[in-house]
């Protein structure tokens, strides 16, 4: 890039950054506020304040960690992508607690990458938004790793009971159809086995507290969907994408997973579904 198309660019980023500022908030759909109260409510030791966001983007923007890092937290945000990144890296200057690393996540070096940053094996708040087989992260990170909160996106376009999720395959690269990551019945199924409780849904981050210091309400995949997504009045208006999804809603489970078969023929070979 020319001197002028650089000079160009930061100025974009800097409005980019008091625009953020100004608005108050960072994440999509005030998954900071509720990440804010669920922490409050554990008290947490001083040495388990660590965030860890995979798939952490620019860092600012749609951000479920940029609060706790500006309120002192230690952590490590991921980033494949080398422009978010290079972004992310110039913004995250002022968190000298927070480990950066460029790299597509996979079950093969979610561990290694832990390991790597420091993470405590019962760290405060893990947020994860790959994308892809973030199911099969999951499930690897929590053979040796205790979060005490995950915030985990779901396939919202997916709705419970139907069990989805994208299969682990390391070329696999997200074409911003509608086949990506799991739907909240299948993040519920492996959370269930590491004895997590669904404690709410917003639009698409499912809350999961460890049982051992949950102090809220246990719900299922069906009562956290309905109030985080099937009733939100304008979930069409911020998801978009997501209107010719709308007919599977209001069906029976057989019904619904011949539909989401019909809609990913495509993929076929690349997901499993079943109720």
């Amino acid at each position: 890039m020319s001197f002028l198309s650089d000079l160009k660019e930061e100025r974009r980023q800097r409005r980019y950054i008091r625009k953020m500022h100004r608005r108050g908030y960072y994440s999509n759909f005030g998954e900071e506020k509720l990440t804010l109260e669920y922490l409050a409510s554990l008290a947490l030791p001083e040495k388990q304040k660590f965030a860890v966001d995979i798939a952490a983007a620019d860092g600012l923007g749609g951000s479920n960690t940029y609060r706790l890092f500006s309120q002192g937290y230690a952590g490590l945000a991921v980033e494949g992508d080398p422009e978010k990144f290079g972004f992310m890296s110039r913004l995250y200057r002022e968190f000298a607690r927070v480990f950066l690393m460029r790299v597509f996540i996979t079950p093969e070096n979610i561990l290694e990458a832990l390991h790597t940053a420091g993470v405590p094996k019962d760290f405060a708040f893990l947020n994860m938004d790959i994308d892809s087989y973030d199911y099969f992260v999951l499930e690897r990170m929590l053979e040796s790793y205790s979060p005490a909160i995950i915030c985990a996106e779901f396939n919202e376009k997916i709705p419970p009971p139907l069990k989805f999720t994208i299969k682990y395959d390391p070329g696999f690269s997200w074409d911003y159809s509608h086949c990506y990551g799991q739907s909240i019945s299948k993040l519920y199924e492996i959370t269930q086995r590491f004895e997590y409780d669904l404690v709410s849904a917003e639009y698409n981050n499912a809350f999961l507290i460890s049982r051992r210091l949950n102090r809220w309400k246990p719900i299922t995949p069906e009562e956290a969907y309905e109030t985080g997504y099937l009733n939100k009045t304008d979930r069409l208006q911020v998801l978009s994408a997501n209107v010719d999804m709308e007919p599977v809603l209001t069906m029976a489970p057989r019904d619904a997973l011949q539909f989401v078969n019909g809609k990913f023929a495509a993929y076929e070979g690349k997901y499993t579904l079943e109720i």
